[in-house]
């Protein structure tokens, strides 16, 4: 009974070593006795990401596709000037980023960039601008859109939600080209679809029509200055937005 007893002690202990073995393995990663077998990582340099062709953004760690989306983005752009353009760009893990960040180097000044038209920007385009994203782009062409043209740049700060640094950044990128407006009938408009306008409220709609009821046609700008309720600043501001055609 005692050499058979032993003999299992003997074996439960050698049961016990052979699992520990086999967990110090698994975290290991595979048998102790075997070199684990691990890609040596791209050695990285100094480098201008606005210079990188398709291949290049591959060497890093980006596949064929990514490669091909990045470097559209950089065309629409209009260039990497600073590390937000890579941060801002969906194909690059911000991880990723991170770590090329002391070895990025931007050659390309901002002043080589495009200016864009008010009038005629894309969303896409305004995207390239700092601190402008897909819904602030949108807003600002439904903003747009709803005043007829932008005749003066300051008009993007009436945009709802638009940062005063974001407008700072973005004028220098900016200009108003076209002024081609899209005019309201004064003379011909019902109240209801002038007060669309965001510069006019049910109440200025009602004067405008009630004085030309009252009045006959208008003529130019000096009419609207008779409206007594009308500020000065209110009218320089609608006044190019109206045709005083008959």
């Amino acid at each position: 009974m005692f050499v058979i007893s032993g003999y299992q002690d003997s074996l439960q202990e050698e049961i016990q070593s052979t699992i520990i073995q086999s967990e110090k393995e698994k975290k290991s990663g595979g048998s102790i006795t075997k070199k684990s077998k691990t890609k040596p990582e791209h050695q990285l340099h100094p480098f201008d990401p606005d210079t990188l062709s398709k291949e290049n953004w591959q060497q890093l760690g980006l596949s064929e596709k990514q490669s091909e989306v990045l470097l559209n983005y950089k065309e629409r752009l209009g260039g990497f000037t600073e590390i937000e353009n890579l941060y801002k760009a969906f194909v690059l893990d911000s991880q990723k980023v991170k770590e090329w960040e002391p070895f990025l180097q931007f050659n390309r000044k901002k002043a080589d960039l495009p200016i864009y038209d008010l009038n005629t920007v894309t969303a896409d385009e305004l995207q390239s601008l700092k601190g402008i994203g897909p819904t602030l782009s949108l807003r600002i062409i439904k903003y747009r859109d709803a005043l007829g043209g932008f005749y003066s740049i300051s008009q993007l700060q009436e945009v709802y939600g638009l940062p005063d640094e974001t407008y700072l950044n973005s004028i220098s990128r900016l200009e108003v080209r076209s002024k081609e407006l899209r005019v309201i009938p004064i003379n011909n408009i019902l109240a209801d679809s002038l007060r669309k306008h965001p510069y006019i409220d049910y109440k200025s709609a009602q004067l405008i029509i009630k004085y030309r009821e009252q009045h006959g046609a208008y003529e130019s700008k000096a009419d609207l200055e008779k409206i007594k309720a009308f500020e000065d600043d209110f009218i320089q501001k609608i006044e190019p937005y109206f045709n005083f055609a008959p």
